[in-house]
């Protein structure tokens, strides 16, 4: 079972997002979770691989996070407005091998070094030295093909916090 199969017999033109004043269809989030995970793929990324997520609560969270699933890496979601140093400590301590920056952690993000990722993804209009921009989706000529995984494989490692800190 793979987490993105979520989006497995909807009916394309369904509503599957709103944010804002914008609606996404389940067709649209499948378009951009395949071209999200073609591009991962094509950078490298290999099942089991951990790839943060620095961005805000928007779609292209969801999508990203159904991108990574789809080939069965494992999404960490990290807080888009931690300072960087934090960010760069909990990079280090899951060992991610690329990053996924959304607008809002961009500026913590572009303070750290980036160059030993095997991708960086940030969305257009995002400015990021080293990064490539983020696949907006579009219907691909042939599905891009999700990778079925065993029960115990994790889909997410999660960092959690308290009124302590990390």
């Amino acid at each position: 079972m793979n987490v993105a199969s979520v989006l497995d017999g909807t009916a394309r033109d369904a509503v599957a997002l709103v944010h804002h004043a914008d609606r996404i269809s389940y067709g649209e989030l499948a378009d951009h979770v395949e071209s999200i995970a073609a591009q991962l793929a094509e950078a490298g990324v290999d099942i089991g691989d951990r790839i943060a997520l620095v961005c805000a609560n928007t779609p292209t969270f969801v999508a990203a996070f159904l991108g990574v699933a789809h080939i069965g890496a494992v999404a960490v979601p990290l807080n888009p407005s931690s300072p960087a140093a934090e960010i760069a400590r909990q990079l280090e301590a899951v060992a991610v091998v690329g990053i996924v920056v959304g607008p809002s952690a961009a500026t913590n993000v572009c303070e750290l070094d980036i160059a030993h990722f095997k991708v960086v993804l940030a969305p257009p209009g995002v400015a990021l030295e080293g990064a490539q921009v983020l696949a907006a989706g579009g219907s691909r000529a042939e599905p891009f093909a999700r990778v079925e995984c065993d029960g115990d494989h994790p889909a997410v490692l999660m960092f959690t916090s308290g009124t302590a800190g990390e």
